[in-house]
Order: structure tokens, then C-alpha cells, then sequence
């Protein structure tokens, strides 16, 4: 089971306020809506020099991103269903890149609100208390507008604290591995559906040029996952119970 775990930085929005307490931005204040700065990504098992990183100024940023999350079988974050994952997805669609598949996700935060109640959540807190281990200081918001300014130093420290987030959530991970609920099944044996494209259709558009793509697993079960050639439309087919 190819497990990666995954964290994004993001840019904060830029636009017109009149003021500075308790603002809401509407839509034509907003000069440039907050981006993806950087992400980092690293796959379970692998050492920690092999820890990826690209910036929004990397050609292949986006594209790498792509074929990762194409690849895995399940993601590991920190927040991620909220807001790593929807706004990968959001940058995915903007430049027209096909849906990537579904794949299973353990998003830490949901664990530690569910199962613990720590004074803080946030994964800074919780890394000290567990692992001993804090997130990397970067002096705080002036990082992010350096970085965007292409300074250097800031670049550099950046690359550090993205990479840092993903080996601290990966170690928390193995940490509480036996606490999260619904874990996904995941053996690494190959799993045979026992089926073939001929029995499927789109359920979104009724076409009969689908793809077959590996299963999909929760804690039970095996899903086939099928993706529409015509619309681009993911779908679950055929279940195969696991043990």
C-alpha cells in the first residue's frame, strides 16, 4: 500500500480593507486570492532525505503533485481533508487537470480531536507533548511575504519548515497508528476484483468508455474505482470484502 504523507503552504489572500478588526473581504476587494506556495510530500518507509519539495516557481509542481496523489493509496495530513486537499483540488481544476483518483485518507486532526482532548490541537502542541518534537521557528508571518518576494534566505527556510511538517506528521503517524479509528486496511498483498470494463458504465453521463484504475480501501473493504473517459467522473464499482 503506497502511503504518502502530504502538507502545503499557502500564500495569504492580498486585497482592500477599510478595516482592520473583524473584516470580511468580499469578491472585488480581493486583488490576488491566496495560492499554493509550496508542498512537501514524503512516502511511508522511505528515509527522510527522500522527503520531496517543490515551490509554485518549479515547472513541475503541480504536474509532480498530480502524479503523487495518482499514485498513492492513501494520504496522511494534518488538516488535510479541510484544507490541504481542497485546495489542491481547487488549483487542480483551475489549470485543468483531470480529478485524481479516490484514495483513502487519514487526516490527523480529525484523530486527536475525536480520541484525545489535548489543550491545544494544533499539531505543533501535540508533537511536543508526544514526540517531544516542535515544528521548525520561522519567526513568524514575515516569512511568507519574504518568500513571495523571492528573498532567498526565506526561500530557503521555507523549503526547511514544509519538509519539517511532513516528517512531523509522519511521525505522528506511527505514534498513533493503533488510535485512529477506521484505519484503512493496509496489507500490502495485490487485490483481484474479479471483474472487467464491461461491467460498468458512467453513472454520470451514461457512458460506456470507462477505465478500470486499482481499488479504493476502507477498513472492510476493497472498492474498484473507475474513471469515465468521456466526462472525467470517478466511480466506485465492485466490493471485495478484506480480512
Amino acid at each position: 500500500m503506497n502511503i504518502l504523507t502530504l502538507d502545503i503552504e499557502t500564500s495569504p489572500h492580498e486585497g482592500y480593507a477599510f478595516n482592520v478588526w473583524q473584516n470580511n473581504m468580499l469578491p472585488n476587494q480581493i486583488i490576488k486570492p491566496t495560492q499554493m506556495l509550496s508542498w512537501s510530500a514524503k512516502w511511508l518507509g522511505d528515509k527522510q532525505s527522500a522527503a520531496m519539495y517543490r515551490s509554485y516557481r518549479d515547472e513541475d509542481c503541480h504536474t509532480l503533485l498530480h502524479e503523487l496523489l495518482s499514485n498513492a493509496d492513501m494520504i496522511v495530513s494534518y488538516n488535510g481533508d479541510k484544507f490541504d486537499m481542497r485546495h489542491i483540488n481547487r488549483e487542480f481544476v483551475e489549470r485543468g487537470f483531470p480529478r485524481p483518483r479516490p484514495i483513502a485518507s487519514v487526516d490527523l486532526l480529525k484523530t486527536v480531536k475525536k480520541m484525545f482532548n489535548f489543550p491545544h490541537n494544533r499539531l505543533d502542541y501535540v508533537c511536543s507533548v508526544l514526540l517531544g518534537e516542535t515544528k521548525l521557528e520561522t519567526g513568524g508571518f514575515d516569512l511568507w511575504p519574504a518568500f513571495m518576494a523571492g528573498d532567498p534566505k526565506a526561500e530557503k527556510t521555507m523549503r526547511k519548515y514544509n519538509i519539517k511538517d511532513v516528517l512531523l506528521t509522519e511521525k505522528l503517524y506511527k505514534h498513533l497508528r493503533g488510535w485512529i479509528p477506521n484505519h484503512p486496511f493496509a496489507s500490502s498483498t495485490q487485490i483481484e476484483m474479479g471483474d472487467s470494463r464491461s461491467d460498468y458504465a458512467c453513472g454520470t453521463c451514461e457512458s460506456k468508455d470507462i477505465r478500470l484504475d486499482r481499488p479504493r480501501r476502507t477498513r472492510c473493504f476493497a472498492i474498484r474505482t473507475f474513471q469515465c473517459n468521456t466526462c472525467g467522473a470517478w466511480h466506485d464499482g465492485k466490493r471485495k470484502k478484506l480480512t
